[in-house]
This record gives C-alpha cells, structure tokens and sequence, in this order.
C-alpha cells in the first residue's frame, strides 16, 4: 500500500507526464514535399551513413553535422584505429571548421532560455 506522499508523487509524476505528451504533440510539424525520384538531399548514400553501421558498436560515435562523418575520432586510442570508420575514411577531417561555434552559425534550431537571461 503507498502513503499519500507516494500517491501524490505518483499523481504529479503522472502530471507532468501528460503535460508533456501534450508538449510533444502540439510541436510536431507536418511537411509534404514533393520531390522528384532523381534529386537528391544528401551527399552519397543517405540509408547508408557511418551512424547507421555504428549504431551500438562505438560508444565514443558523435556525428559531424555537416559531413555526417565521426567527430569524435581520436587517432592515439587503439580503438579509433581499428574503426571501420577509419578504414573507410568516414572520418570529419575539417575540425578546425567544423566546430560548435560553426554548427551554431549552420544550423538553425529552435532556443528555448529558462532561465530569461538572453
């Protein structure tokens, strides 16, 4: 048997859970975009990227975004040279450019400040 403190623990958790399914489905977008078959959005073989054939191999695997190469190579780790990756040169090789700084000037993404300082 739960105490009331459990139960009220329970019914805000499940609060706070409804709230943000609610969140979640008010923010979800629906684009149609009519492409041809022949035009392409991404470079070589979209269903076929290094994230997809690292997918729970490398835990130290964080995608470049703007080569969908691995960013996070490390040529004095043993583990680094034996990758796949490294082999298929699959490797972000631009780490002067491709850096947070860019990826924020590249990438649009929507900001939320909590705490109102911006």
């Amino acid at each position: 048997m739960a105490t009331t403190s459990q139960q009220e623990a329970l019914k805000s958790y499940e609060r706070r859970r409804q709230l943000r399914e609610e969140y979640e489905r008010s923010r979800m977008k629906e684009v149609t975009i009519k492409a041809n078959k022949k035009e392409q959005f991404g470079k070589g073989d979209m269903l076929n990227l290094p994230r997809h054939r690292m997918y729970n191999k490398c835990v130290d695997f964080v995608e470049c975004p703007i080569d969908y190469k691995c960013h996070n190579f490390n040529p004095s780790y043993v583990k680094c040279q034996n990758c796949p990756l490294h082999k298929t040169d699959d490797i972000c090789k631009k780490k002067h450019i491709h850096h947070q700084k860019s990826f924020n000037m590249m990438i649009s993404r929507e900001r939320i400040d909590l705490d109102g300082s911006e």
